[in-house]
Protein backbone atom coordinates (compact mmCIF):
# COMPACT_ATOMS: atom_id res chain seq x y z
CA UNK A 1 0.00 0.00 0.00
CA UNK A 2 1.61 2.95 -1.33
CA UNK A 3 -0.18 4.95 1.57
CA UNK A 4 1.84 3.56 4.15
CA UNK A 5 4.81 4.98 2.45
CA UNK A 6 6.08 7.97 4.70
CA UNK A 7 9.64 8.43 6.20
CA UNK A 8 12.12 11.90 7.04
CA UNK A 9 14.94 12.75 6.10
CA UNK A 10 18.16 12.31 8.78
CA UNK A 11 18.64 15.20 8.60
CA UNK A 12 14.84 16.30 10.34
CA UNK A 13 15.24 13.37 12.67
CA UNK A 14 18.17 14.97 14.40
CA UNK A 15 16.22 17.83 15.24
CA UNK A 16 14.92 19.02 18.45
CA UNK A 17 17.79 16.99 20.13
CA UNK A 18 17.23 14.02 18.35
CA UNK A 19 14.18 13.48 19.79
CA UNK A 20 12.82 11.02 17.50
CA UNK A 21 15.40 8.54 18.64
CA UNK A 22 15.21 9.53 21.88
CA UNK A 23 11.53 8.46 22.31
CA UNK A 24 10.13 4.63 22.93
CA UNK A 25 7.90 3.86 20.42
CA UNK A 26 4.93 3.47 22.71
CA UNK A 27 5.53 6.93 23.19
CA UNK A 28 5.96 8.54 20.14
CA UNK A 29 2.11 10.05 19.94
CA UNK A 30 3.55 12.44 22.45
CA UNK A 31 5.75 14.28 19.52
CA UNK A 32 4.26 13.80 16.91
CA UNK A 33 3.56 16.98 16.64
CA UNK A 34 7.14 18.35 16.54
CA UNK A 35 8.12 15.08 14.12
CA UNK A 36 6.01 14.57 11.04
CA UNK A 37 6.48 11.98 8.57
CA UNK A 38 6.38 12.86 5.11
CA UNK A 39 4.53 10.85 2.17
CA UNK A 40 7.37 8.99 -0.07
CA UNK A 41 7.67 7.17 -3.43
CA UNK A 42 11.24 5.51 -2.12
CA UNK A 43 13.55 5.87 0.60
CA UNK A 44 17.20 6.54 0.09
CA UNK A 45 17.82 4.40 3.30
CA UNK A 46 16.21 2.45 5.32
CA UNK A 47 17.80 2.46 8.59
CA UNK A 48 17.69 -0.53 10.90
CA UNK A 49 18.47 -0.44 14.78
CA UNK A 50 17.66 -2.24 17.78
CA UNK A 51 15.34 -0.46 20.77
CA UNK A 52 17.41 -1.97 23.21
CA UNK A 53 20.18 0.71 22.41
CA UNK A 54 19.96 3.83 24.13
CA UNK A 55 18.94 6.51 21.22
CA UNK A 56 22.07 9.23 22.09
CA UNK A 57 24.21 6.58 20.40
CA UNK A 58 21.86 6.76 17.81
CA UNK A 59 22.10 10.30 17.66
CA UNK A 60 25.53 10.78 17.93
CA UNK A 61 26.65 8.60 15.02
CA UNK A 62 24.25 9.85 12.51
CA UNK A 63 25.40 13.65 13.73
CA UNK A 64 28.77 12.99 13.16
CA UNK A 65 28.17 11.02 9.85
CA UNK A 66 26.18 14.05 8.57
CA UNK A 67 27.06 16.77 10.31
CA UNK A 68 30.97 16.69 10.47
CA UNK A 69 31.58 18.97 7.14
CA UNK A 70 29.43 21.77 9.03
CA UNK A 71 31.29 21.39 12.58
CA UNK A 72 34.79 21.94 10.44
CA UNK A 73 33.46 25.23 8.86
CA UNK A 74 32.37 26.39 12.00
CA UNK A 75 35.25 25.56 13.92
CA UNK A 76 37.54 27.21 10.72
CA UNK A 77 35.07 30.45 11.11
CA UNK A 78 35.18 30.86 14.36
CA UNK A 79 39.10 30.62 14.84
CA UNK A 80 39.59 33.52 12.07
CA UNK A 81 37.34 35.44 13.81
CA UNK A 82 38.85 35.06 16.96
CA UNK A 83 42.37 35.66 15.48
CA UNK A 84 41.10 39.01 13.89
CA UNK A 85 40.11 39.57 17.26
CA UNK A 86 43.46 38.95 18.92
CA UNK A 87 45.69 40.87 16.22
CA UNK A 88 43.22 44.23 16.78
CA UNK A 89 43.48 43.65 20.98
CA UNK A 90 39.86 42.92 20.95
CA UNK A 91 40.89 40.03 22.65
CA UNK A 92 43.48 40.04 25.21
CA UNK A 93 46.01 37.80 25.98
CA UNK A 94 47.71 38.19 29.30
CA UNK A 95 49.84 34.97 29.81
CA UNK A 96 53.18 34.67 27.73
CA UNK A 97 55.88 31.53 26.89
CA UNK A 98 59.03 31.30 25.60
CA UNK A 99 59.55 30.73 22.43
CA UNK A 100 61.69 27.50 22.10
CA UNK A 101 65.06 29.70 21.95
CA UNK A 102 64.06 30.43 25.60
CA UNK A 103 65.04 33.98 24.84
CA UNK A 104 61.80 35.89 24.33
CA UNK A 105 58.66 36.38 26.05
CA UNK A 106 55.19 35.65 23.76
CA UNK A 107 52.09 36.75 24.01
CA UNK A 108 49.58 33.84 24.73
CA UNK A 109 45.59 33.21 24.59
CA UNK A 110 43.31 31.12 25.19
CA UNK A 111 40.75 32.18 22.76
CA UNK A 112 41.87 30.42 19.75
CA UNK A 113 41.39 27.28 21.31
CA UNK A 114 37.89 28.12 22.97
CA UNK A 115 36.55 29.06 20.14
CA UNK A 116 37.43 26.01 17.82
CA UNK A 117 35.84 23.29 20.22
CA UNK A 118 32.80 26.28 20.34
CA UNK A 119 32.50 26.29 16.33
CA UNK A 120 32.93 22.83 16.00
CA UNK A 121 30.12 21.96 18.91
CA UNK A 122 27.81 24.79 17.14
CA UNK A 123 28.09 23.79 13.41
CA UNK A 124 27.51 19.73 14.98
CA UNK A 125 24.43 20.80 16.36
CA UNK A 126 22.98 23.13 13.74
CA UNK A 127 23.96 21.06 10.99
CA UNK A 128 20.31 19.41 11.06
CA UNK A 129 18.81 22.60 9.92
CA UNK A 130 21.36 23.20 7.02
CA UNK A 131 21.27 21.14 3.65
CA UNK A 132 23.31 17.86 3.40
CA UNK A 133 26.52 18.90 1.34
CA UNK A 134 26.33 15.82 -1.22
CA UNK A 135 22.76 17.41 -2.30
CA UNK A 136 21.08 13.85 -1.24
CA UNK A 137 18.06 14.13 0.76
CA UNK A 138 18.75 11.52 2.62
CA UNK A 139 15.17 10.19 2.71
CA UNK A 140 14.91 7.51 5.06
CA UNK A 141 12.57 4.88 6.55
CA UNK A 142 12.65 4.70 10.34
CA UNK A 143 9.95 2.84 12.26
CA UNK A 144 8.71 5.32 15.07
CA UNK A 145 8.05 7.80 12.49
CA UNK A 146 6.95 6.14 9.45
CA UNK A 147 4.72 4.01 11.41
CA UNK A 148 1.57 5.71 13.18
CA UNK A 149 2.63 4.17 16.77
CA UNK A 150 -0.57 5.81 17.96
CA UNK A 151 -2.66 3.99 15.87
CA UNK A 152 -2.41 -0.27 16.61
CA UNK A 153 -3.71 -1.09 12.92
CA UNK A 154 -1.21 1.56 11.48
CA UNK A 155 1.27 -0.19 13.37
CA UNK A 156 0.08 -4.08 12.41
CA UNK A 157 -0.30 -2.76 8.51
CA UNK A 158 3.72 -1.08 9.01
CA UNK A 159 4.94 -4.57 10.58
CA UNK A 160 3.68 -6.96 7.93
CA UNK A 161 4.25 -4.56 5.10
CA UNK A 162 7.67 -3.98 5.99
CA UNK A 163 9.03 -6.06 3.13
CA UNK A 164 7.19 -3.26 0.70
CA UNK A 165 9.19 -0.39 2.28
CA UNK A 166 12.74 -2.77 2.26
CA UNK A 167 11.87 -3.50 -1.66
CA UNK A 168 11.60 0.53 -2.21
CA UNK A 169 15.15 1.75 0.02
CA UNK A 170 18.08 1.57 -2.08
CA UNK A 171 19.79 0.93 0.86
CA UNK A 172 19.77 -0.21 4.21
CA UNK A 173 21.94 0.91 6.74
CA UNK A 174 22.16 -1.30 9.73
CA UNK A 175 22.50 0.92 12.65
CA UNK A 176 25.18 -1.93 14.32
CA UNK A 177 25.24 -2.50 18.47
CA UNK A 178 26.08 -5.74 20.12
CA UNK A 179 22.58 -6.43 21.26
CA UNK A 180 21.38 -5.97 17.07
CA UNK A 181 22.12 -9.92 15.83
CA UNK A 182 19.85 -10.63 19.09
CA UNK A 183 16.78 -9.33 18.12
CA UNK A 184 14.86 -11.10 15.56
CA UNK A 185 12.89 -8.48 13.88
CA UNK A 186 16.58 -6.76 13.39
CA UNK A 187 17.26 -10.00 11.74
CA UNK A 188 14.06 -10.44 10.06
CA UNK A 189 14.90 -7.14 8.45
CA UNK A 190 18.62 -8.33 7.01
CA UNK A 191 16.45 -11.48 5.44
CA UNK A 192 13.83 -9.15 3.66
CA UNK A 193 15.75 -6.78 2.51
CA UNK A 194 18.22 -9.27 0.57
CA UNK A 195 15.15 -11.11 -0.90
CA UNK A 196 12.74 -7.92 -1.65
CA UNK A 197 15.95 -6.12 -2.85
CA UNK A 198 18.63 -8.21 -4.39
CA UNK A 199 20.41 -5.17 -6.05
CA UNK A 200 20.15 -3.22 -2.76
CA UNK A 201 23.24 -2.14 -0.95
CA UNK A 202 23.53 -3.03 2.78
CA UNK A 203 25.70 -1.03 4.52
CA UNK A 204 27.29 -2.20 8.23
CA UNK A 205 27.81 1.39 10.35
CA UNK A 206 28.80 0.25 13.88
CA UNK A 207 27.78 2.66 16.43
CA UNK A 208 31.60 2.61 18.04
CA UNK A 209 33.24 4.45 15.26
CA UNK A 210 31.54 7.67 16.72
CA UNK A 211 32.25 6.68 19.86
CA UNK A 212 35.69 6.47 19.59
CA UNK A 213 35.87 9.69 17.37
CA UNK A 214 34.34 11.61 20.06
CA UNK A 215 37.01 10.03 22.81
CA UNK A 216 39.86 11.06 20.19
CA UNK A 217 38.56 14.70 20.18
CA UNK A 218 38.01 14.94 23.98
CA UNK A 219 41.46 13.45 24.50
CA UNK A 220 43.05 15.71 22.27
CA UNK A 221 41.25 18.67 23.61
CA UNK A 222 42.49 18.20 27.43
CA UNK A 223 46.02 16.95 26.17
CA UNK A 224 46.72 19.86 23.90
CA UNK A 225 44.82 22.44 27.05
CA UNK A 226 47.32 20.53 29.79
CA UNK A 227 50.08 21.14 27.22
CA UNK A 228 48.97 25.29 27.04
CA UNK A 229 49.02 25.40 30.43
CA UNK A 230 52.16 24.23 30.95
CA UNK A 231 53.35 27.16 28.51
CA UNK A 232 51.12 29.23 30.12
CA UNK A 233 53.34 29.14 33.41
CA UNK A 234 56.59 29.09 31.78
CA UNK A 235 57.44 25.42 31.87
CA UNK A 236 58.28 25.57 28.57
CA UNK A 237 61.79 24.69 29.06
CA UNK A 238 61.15 20.92 30.05
CA UNK A 239 59.26 20.49 26.97
CA UNK A 240 59.52 17.16 26.43
CA UNK A 241 58.82 16.23 30.28
CA UNK A 242 55.84 18.94 30.26
CA UNK A 243 54.27 17.13 26.97
CA UNK A 244 54.32 13.47 28.31
CA UNK A 245 52.70 14.86 31.80
CA UNK A 246 50.33 16.45 29.61
CA UNK A 247 49.33 13.26 28.18
CA UNK A 248 48.82 11.37 30.77
CA UNK A 249 44.77 12.49 30.65
CA UNK A 250 44.71 10.41 27.42
CA UNK A 251 44.91 7.08 29.27
CA UNK A 252 41.39 7.21 30.38
CA UNK A 253 39.91 7.43 26.95
CA UNK A 254 42.10 4.93 25.39
CA UNK A 255 41.26 3.07 28.32
CA UNK A 256 37.74 3.16 27.52
CA UNK A 257 38.28 2.60 23.61
CA UNK A 258 40.34 -0.56 24.10
CA UNK A 259 37.96 -2.25 27.19
CA UNK A 260 34.56 -0.98 25.79
CA UNK A 261 34.74 0.37 22.14
CA UNK A 262 37.16 -2.24 20.67
CA UNK A 263 35.68 -5.08 22.06
CA UNK A 264 32.28 -3.93 20.70
CA UNK A 265 34.43 -4.29 17.16
CA UNK A 266 35.41 -7.64 18.28
CA UNK A 267 31.58 -8.62 19.43
CA UNK A 268 30.77 -7.63 16.09
CA UNK A 269 32.89 -9.88 14.25
CA UNK A 270 32.11 -13.26 16.80
CA UNK A 271 28.50 -12.58 16.32
CA UNK A 272 27.96 -12.48 12.16
CA UNK A 273 30.79 -15.59 12.50
CA UNK A 274 28.81 -17.81 14.84
CA UNK A 275 25.61 -16.49 14.31
CA UNK A 276 22.32 -19.03 14.85
CA UNK A 277 18.89 -17.91 14.73
CA UNK A 278 17.65 -20.58 17.26
CA UNK A 279 19.69 -17.90 19.81
CA UNK A 280 17.80 -14.75 18.74
CA UNK A 281 15.49 -13.23 21.11
CA UNK A 282 11.72 -12.13 20.30
CA UNK A 283 9.16 -11.08 23.03
CA UNK A 284 5.75 -11.85 20.93
CA UNK A 285 5.28 -16.13 20.12
CA UNK A 286 3.13 -14.72 16.97
CA UNK A 287 6.12 -12.46 15.83
CA UNK A 288 8.70 -15.05 16.17
CA UNK A 289 5.96 -17.96 13.75
CA UNK A 290 5.69 -15.46 11.16
CA UNK A 291 9.27 -14.29 10.89
CA UNK A 292 10.99 -18.02 11.16
CA UNK A 293 8.05 -18.79 8.39
CA UNK A 294 9.06 -15.96 6.19
CA UNK A 295 12.78 -17.21 6.20
CA UNK A 296 12.19 -20.73 5.98
CA UNK A 297 10.22 -19.49 2.68
CA UNK A 298 12.88 -17.31 1.58
CA UNK A 299 16.61 -19.46 2.54
CA UNK A 300 14.42 -23.05 2.46
CA UNK A 301 15.30 -23.48 6.40
CA UNK A 302 16.64 -21.89 9.07
CA UNK A 303 20.05 -23.30 9.04
CA UNK A 304 20.54 -22.26 5.22
CA UNK A 305 19.53 -18.46 6.53
CA UNK A 306 22.23 -19.66 9.62
CA UNK A 307 24.63 -20.08 6.97
CA UNK A 308 23.98 -17.48 4.50
CA UNK A 309 24.38 -14.86 7.43
CA UNK A 310 27.75 -16.44 8.54
CA UNK A 311 28.76 -16.74 4.68
CA UNK A 312 27.69 -14.35 2.08
CA UNK A 313 26.57 -11.48 4.09
CA UNK A 314 29.13 -11.29 6.57
CA UNK A 315 31.22 -11.22 3.90
CA UNK A 316 28.98 -8.51 2.38
CA UNK A 317 28.61 -5.96 5.52
CA UNK A 318 32.63 -6.33 6.70
CA UNK A 319 33.34 -5.45 2.82
CA UNK A 320 33.32 -1.77 2.43
CA UNK A 321 32.69 -1.01 6.03
CA UNK A 322 35.33 -0.04 8.85
CA UNK A 323 35.79 -3.71 10.37
CA UNK A 324 38.86 -2.79 11.56
CA UNK A 325 38.93 0.02 14.95
CA UNK A 326 42.16 1.43 12.91
CA UNK A 327 40.02 2.85 10.09
CA UNK A 328 39.64 6.19 10.14
CA UNK A 329 36.65 8.16 7.15
CA UNK A 330 38.59 10.78 5.51
CA UNK A 331 35.56 13.17 6.98
CA UNK A 332 36.88 12.06 10.59
CA UNK A 333 40.65 12.63 9.90
CA UNK A 334 39.76 15.80 8.37
CA UNK A 335 37.71 16.73 12.18
CA UNK A 336 40.47 15.43 14.06
CA UNK A 337 43.04 17.67 11.92
CA UNK A 338 41.49 20.40 12.81
CA UNK A 339 41.37 20.03 16.81
CA UNK A 340 44.61 19.60 16.42
CA UNK A 341 45.90 22.65 13.89
CA UNK A 342 43.48 24.94 15.78
CA UNK A 343 45.47 24.26 18.68
CA UNK A 344 48.63 25.02 17.69
CA UNK A 345 47.11 27.76 15.80
CA UNK A 346 46.68 29.38 18.99
CA UNK A 347 50.37 29.86 18.76
CA UNK A 348 50.50 31.25 15.06
CA UNK A 349 48.91 33.92 16.87
CA UNK A 350 51.28 34.74 19.10
CA UNK A 351 54.39 34.95 16.51
CA UNK A 352 51.91 37.08 14.43
CA UNK A 353 51.41 39.38 17.42
CA UNK A 354 54.91 39.20 18.36
CA UNK A 355 56.00 40.39 14.82
CA UNK A 356 58.15 37.54 13.68
CA UNK A 357 59.29 36.91 10.70
CA UNK A 358 57.52 35.78 7.30
CA UNK A 359 60.28 32.79 7.66
CA UNK A 360 59.59 32.08 10.64
CA UNK A 361 55.66 32.14 10.40
CA UNK A 362 55.83 29.94 7.07
CA UNK A 363 58.23 27.68 8.99
CA UNK A 364 55.97 27.00 11.76
CA UNK A 365 52.85 26.00 9.84
CA UNK A 366 54.34 24.19 7.73
CA UNK A 367 56.72 22.35 9.85
CA UNK A 368 54.46 22.39 13.07
CA UNK A 369 50.87 22.76 12.34
CA UNK A 370 50.73 20.72 8.72
CA UNK A 371 53.65 18.39 8.98
CA UNK A 372 53.40 17.63 12.85
CA UNK A 373 50.08 18.39 14.37
CA UNK A 374 47.91 17.27 10.99
CA UNK A 375 50.21 13.79 9.82
CA UNK A 376 51.89 13.21 12.68
CA UNK A 377 49.47 13.23 15.38
CA UNK A 378 46.71 11.35 13.08
CA UNK A 379 49.30 8.64 12.22
CA UNK A 380 49.82 8.42 16.18
CA UNK A 381 46.32 8.18 17.17
CA UNK A 382 46.33 5.52 14.17
CA UNK A 383 49.16 3.29 15.71
CA UNK A 384 47.60 3.98 19.49
CA UNK A 385 44.22 2.08 18.21
CA UNK A 386 45.47 -0.22 16.50
CA UNK A 387 47.01 -1.44 20.15
CA UNK A 388 43.47 -0.96 21.87
CA UNK A 389 41.97 -3.17 19.13
CA UNK A 390 45.16 -6.18 19.46
CA UNK A 391 44.90 -5.87 23.18
CA UNK A 392 41.00 -5.44 23.43
CA UNK A 393 40.66 -9.12 25.61
CA UNK A 394 39.72 -8.47 28.82
CA UNK A 395 42.60 -9.62 31.90
CA UNK A 396 42.92 -9.77 35.48
CA UNK A 397 42.90 -5.92 36.69
CA UNK A 398 47.09 -5.43 36.41
CA UNK A 399 47.53 -7.13 33.56
CA UNK A 400 44.66 -5.01 32.09
CA UNK A 401 46.23 -1.35 32.72
CA UNK A 402 49.06 -2.62 31.83
CA UNK A 403 47.57 -3.00 28.26
CA UNK A 404 45.88 0.20 28.27
CA UNK A 405 49.78 1.98 29.59
CA UNK A 406 51.28 0.38 26.46
CA UNK A 407 48.69 2.15 24.59
CA UNK A 408 49.30 5.21 25.73
CA UNK A 409 53.11 4.68 25.90
CA UNK A 410 53.23 4.18 22.28
CA UNK A 411 51.35 7.29 21.25
CA UNK A 412 53.21 9.43 23.74
CA UNK A 413 56.59 7.65 22.54
CA UNK A 414 55.53 8.70 19.08
CA UNK A 415 54.26 12.41 19.74
CA UNK A 416 57.54 13.14 21.76
CA UNK A 417 59.64 11.22 19.30
CA UNK A 418 58.58 13.84 16.56
CA UNK A 419 58.58 17.21 18.82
Amino acid sequence: DKELLCGLTIRKSLRSGGRAWMTMPKDMSHVVSTIQAEAMESFDFFLSHTWSTNGKWKVLSLLMQTGWPYAVIYGILAVGISTVLCLHDLFPMPWCFKDRQGAVLLPLGCWVSISSLVGLLLGLFISPYFPCFNGRPGRCFIDMVSIDQSDPEKIEEGIYGIGGFLSVSRELQVLWSPPYLSRLWCVFELAAYRKANPSGKITLTPLYVEQILTMMIIGLYVVLGCYWVANALNLSGLSTVVYVVAMIPACIPLHLMRRNLAESKHKLLSDLKDFDIKQVHCLDDFDRSFIHSAIIKWYGSREAFTDFVRGPLRDELLKDSPSSLTYIPLGYAILLGFVCCSMSWEYMVSYMKAGSSTTWIASYLVGTILAYNLVWTVLALRGALYLCDRLARRSPTCLDYLKTALCWISYAFGKCRER
